[in-house]
């Protein structure tokens, strides 16, 4: 049933029980509107709004912990970045063990002091760096084993990687009891220090007398580098009064250097009552051309 405003009857004093909303019929008139059995209903809904509101609530809290948890991340990886600003503004001695959680990795290199440019650092020794200084072109680096630092070395060991030849037309006449350097010299610059030089010669050597000896040797540098002081290769001798001796030999020399070496041929005679004659035949013309080799042979 409908009412009038007027009708409705003026609240004089509120009672348990009175519900608004309240109409303001004139003045300061109010009346208020009997709602009845609705009243629970408006109670139910006032009860789901506030329910409501509280869920909203409780999911904003939700966000805000959402927020925050994003924060603290982006905080941690703002002191991971300020830990390292710090590492490298530090520039001192660090000691102990850096250690890193499985997939982080260390984006700018830290340069060791000491050594040059192209040098390989390794570990001599417990707690010490030392640098190899850089090799030559084309050589790798090699290893000899447990505690043993690491060498250059040029690949494909026992091959043959230069050869130098010099070739001598003219004769030589000598009487030294001393060894007399004699015929071709030749330069080789071995490629690395752990290479070995294979030399061979061969030429004829005239005697004027049958009684005596001469020796021969090779010389690096103008030095006998005999294992015997006394000769190297063969001893000559003369097969009657007056003759030629063919002579030919080999030497394999380990220089142990990276400069340019001169090799040649040194010859002595047992005594002064022996002239012996380089590269000549006895018979009036050169007996041939004396030749001597040189080969680098690859660690």
């Amino acid at each position: 049933m409908s009412q009038r405003i007027s009708q409705f009857t003026q609240i004089v004093t509120l009672a348990s029980g009175d519900y608004f909303p309240v109409v303001q019929t004139s003045g300061t008139t109010n009346k208020a509107v009997q709602v009845g059995a609705l009243d629970q209903r408006y109670f139910v809904v006032a009860s789901g709004n506030k329910a409501q509101s509280t869920a909203d609530s409780a999911l904003s809290s939700g966000n805000a912990a959402l927020v925050s948890a994003a924060s603290a991340q982006a905080s941690g990886n703002a002191a991971q970045a300020s830990g390292n600003a710090a590492l490298s503004r530090a520039g001192g001695t660090m000691t102990g063990p850096i250690v890193f959680a499985a997939g982080q990795q260390i984006n700018s290199s830290v340069n060791l002091s000491g050594g040059i440019s192209g040098a390989v650092p390794y570990q001599s020794a417990p707690s010490s760096t030392t640098f190899l200084s850089p090799g030559v072109s084309g050589q790798v680096l090699t290893t000899a084993g447990s505690n043993q630092a690491p060498t250059w070395a040029t690949p494909g060991g026992g091959k043959i990687l230069q050869a130098v030849q010099a070739i001598y037309t003219a004769n030589y006449n000598t009487n030294a009891t001393t060894f007399t350097a004699v015929g071709p010299t030749l330069s080789i610059t071995p490629s690395s220090t752990s290479s070995r030089i294979l030399l061979t010669t061969s030429y004829v050597l005239y005697h004027n007398n049958s009684n005596y000896q001469s020796f021969n040797t090779f010389t690096r540098n103008g030095t006998n580098i005999s294992t015997n002081p006394t000769q190297i290769g063969i001893t000559a001798f003369a097969p009657s009064a007056y003759g030629s001796v063919p002579c030919s030999f080999s030497y394999i020399d380990s220089p142990a250097t990276t400069s340019a070496i001169t090799y040649g041929i040194a010859i002595k005679t047992s005594s002064t009552g022996l002239t012996v004659t380089f590269n000549y035949d006895g018979f009036g013309s050169y007996a041939s051309n004396a030749t001597l080799i040189a080969l680098e042979i690859a660690p």
